[in-house]
């Protein structure tokens, strides 16, 4: 069954190295964007064995990160901005798990380093009783 979910999705949703949203009915693009919840997609795709391309998407999400500091909720692939109205972050976990993932299944320092960008990027969310969304 995930292999098969697995199949449709890189078939209808990927846009290399993004996955976009489409209509379930139709195939018909609906929003093309980044949605941190997305973030662990490079996850699922290193534990399903398809690193070539969780690396990819990996890097891909990672960008952005480091472009802001953590990922917006939503950010436009056409515009290549945040999206309007969706400048937060709740920090999510999705991406850092991604990262933690790829660097357990293939022991590449990249994803290591990865990691220790978060942990940076997360100290600015710290107060005296544990950390604020952004």
């Amino acid at each position: 069954m995930l292999c098969q979910a697995y199949a449709s999705a890189e078939q209808h949703l990927r846009s290399d190295p993004w996955y976009v949203e489409v209509n379930m009915d139709s195939g018909i693009l609906v929003w093309p964007v980044f949605n941190s919840l997305q973030a662990f997609w490079p996850g699922l795709q290193a534990q399903v064995g398809d690193i070539t391309k969780a690396s990819r998407t990996q890097r891909a999400f990672m960008g952005i990160w480091e472009k802001y500091g953590f990922t917006p909720e939503t950010f436009s692939l056409p515009m290549k901005e945040v999206a309007v109205g969706h400048e937060s972050y709740p920090l999510r976990p999705e991406l850092m798990e991604s990262a933690f993932h790829l660097y357990r299944i293939t022991g590449d320092n990249e994803f290591l380093q990865m990691g220790r960008s978060f942990v940076e990027s997360l100290r600015k969310t710290r107060t005296h009783c544990g950390h604020a969304m952004i």
